[in-house]
């Protein structure tokens, strides 16, 4: 990621404000990821339903995610950057 400005959104796929988000995120790598940005999703579960793998991948493809995502189920990038909420 070196000379990239970084967008990291943490989301769960059951929470409608986070997917709401989308649309915008989606615009926003595409406007501007050939001039350095990157959008890069972490999936933090807030449900247990929400740490199968194979959810998460049906979620990405029903809400149009076009950026990478990473699934984060025991919350170690969570904690890494000290989010609390």
């Amino acid at each position: 990621m070196h000379g990239k400005v970084v967008l990291v959104d943490f989301w769960t796929y059951s929470c409608m404000n986070c997917r709401r988000t989308v649309p915008n995120l989606n615009r926003w790598q595409a406007a501007y990821g050939l001039h350095g940005l990157q959008v890069i999703g972490i999936h933090t579960r807030e449900f247990g339903f929400e740490r199968v793998r194979h959810n998460v991948e049906d979620a990405v493809r029903e809400v149009g995610i076009r950026y990478p995502v990473g699934q984060d189920n025991r919350f170690q990038t969570w904690r890494a950057w000290s989010n609390r909420a």
